[in-house]
């Protein structure tokens, strides 16, 4: 089975906290300070859970989880509220942190960075949905 990439993004993943809360790490530093404080997270099996409780092990740190939520929006509610501090996606962040006073320091770890790719099976035919979704990145310029 051939598969093809038409769209592609990269992302980041970044510490997000209170803009109270200082934090000014930096380089690999960054997570390990984020790790001083409970955390708000995604539920348990999400793959940034995941990905942030395998940084925290490697860094010798425990995972203190607050609270567990099942979307991007909810944490940076939550963090708001002063739950705790997250990982998240630094778009996420960015177009939540002046409305709720959040500050957002970038992770410059290997695995804080990842790339999205829209794939289908190369000759079947896609869904109306699927090729509307395609045209209306293309359009908003998704590369």
């Amino acid at each position: 089975m051939a598969w093809t990439s038409a769209i592609s993004r990269p992302t980041r993943w970044c510490c997000c906290a209170r803009a109270a809360i200082p934090l000014r790490a930096s380089g690999a530093s960054i997570l390990r300070a984020c790790l001083e404080y409970d955390m708000v997270g995604l539920n348990r099996g999400s793959a940034l859970l995941e990905l942030t409780s395998r940084a925290a092990e490697q860094a010798g740190r425990p995972l203190r989880l607050r609270i567990q939520v099942r979307s991007f929006d909810a944490m940076c509610q939550m963090i708001a509220a002063d739950l705790g501090v997250g990982v998240l996606p630094q778009a996420v962040c960015r177009a939540q942190a002046k409305a709720l006073g959040l500050h957002m320091v970038g992770l410059s770890d290997a695995w804080a960075s990842r790339r999205l790719l829209l794939a289908t099976r190369s000759g079947v035919p896609l869904s109306i949905a699927a090729r509307l979704l395609g045209e209306h990145l293309r359009q908003a310029g998704v590369p």
